[in-house]
């Protein structure tokens, strides 16, 4: 969610972390950030500063527009967000109450550019009848929340800045809050539905992306350095943020981290589950 403080630093090399995932030409984003929703704000981003070294976060005044309270973390040069509703009839409350509990939330991705009015989003949106739920324009960075019944999945959220390099979400000075942590930045995520081809698809339509095919024929789109993975809804849970993927050099200390925290551990992913999705601790390459 956002607020309207400003960050900005100098801009990071467009190399492309993994290079076996090769952006669909056009395909100019990245994901920058992604929010999970929790009863319990506290708890939640105390289990996630233990469990992965980060800093202690961003509290943003600004998403109480919203109904809503919020931790912004550092990973890297990208950002996880905790939300949790502070008081009745918000959308992050009835989230919690048709998935049955703590899960994701929202998926932010960066298109790169310079025109700050995203005059070619609003009109794709315009012609694919998605309805724009919180548009706002500043001097450095725009965005558009688009109605999450129009794209299915979670919020999704559309945003530029200038510089490339800038995130005002995450509060001023977020580059001093980064610490020795046990993870880079956000690699991927994953979608869940009944449908996931035809989630794919719509996904790529609202992003302006295409829809290929990755291990074991899941469906994806392509960033730039990072994916989303559109998955069959395996626990019931309905269609939601699932999964997300972080870089993680060394996942043993993460591991043995959550399991001392109680929480439930996949070494042979590797993988861990914490704030309702399944963090996959990506080593080398995504898969």
């Amino acid at each position: 969610m956002k607020s309207s403080h400003r960050s900005t630093r100098s801009s990071p090399s467009r190399i492309n972390p993994h290079p076996e995932l090769t952006p669909i030409p056009g395909a100019a984003m990245r994901i920058r950030q992604l929010a999970l929703v929790a009863r319990d704000l506290a708890t939640t981003v105390g289990q996630l500063r233990t469990l992965f070294a980060l800093d202690d976060g961003f509290a943003d005044p600004g998403v109480g527009t919203f109904g809503l309270v919020n931790r912004v973390l550092v990973l890297d040069d990208t950002f996880l967000e905790v939300v949790s509703p502070d008081r009745s009839g918000t959308t992050a409350e009835r989230l919690l109450e048709k998935r049955g509990g703590d899960g994701g939330y929202m998926v932010i991705v960066q298109a790169d550019g310079d025109d700050l009015s995203l005059t070619a989003e609003r009109q794709r949106m315009e012609r694919l009848g998605v309805r724009m739920v919180f548009d706002l324009s500043l001097d450095d960075i725009s965005t558009l929340h688009l109605h999450p019944r129009d794209v299915g999945g979670a919020i999704l959220s559309i945003d530029r800045t200038i510089p490339a390099s800038a995130w005002r979400w995450a509060g001023p000075g977020w580059e001093a809050r980064k610490s020795e942590s046990r993870i880079g930045g956000l690699v991927g995520a994953g979608i869940q539905s009944k449908d996931p081809t035809a989630m794919a698809q719509r996904w790529a339509a609202v992003l302006d992306c295409e829809v290929s095919s990755g291990k074991e024929g899941v469906a994806q789109i392509n960033l730039v350095g990072s994916d989303l993975r559109f998955l069959p809804d395996t626990d019931r849970r309905g269609e939601g943020l699932a999964e997300i993927d972080v870089a993680c050099p060394d996942p043993e200390p993460v591991l043995r981290t959550a399991s001392d925290l109680g929480l439930r551990c996949e070494p042979a992913a590797p993988a861990v589950h914490v704030a309702g999705v399944r963090v996959r601790l990506q080593t080398t390459s995504r898969n």
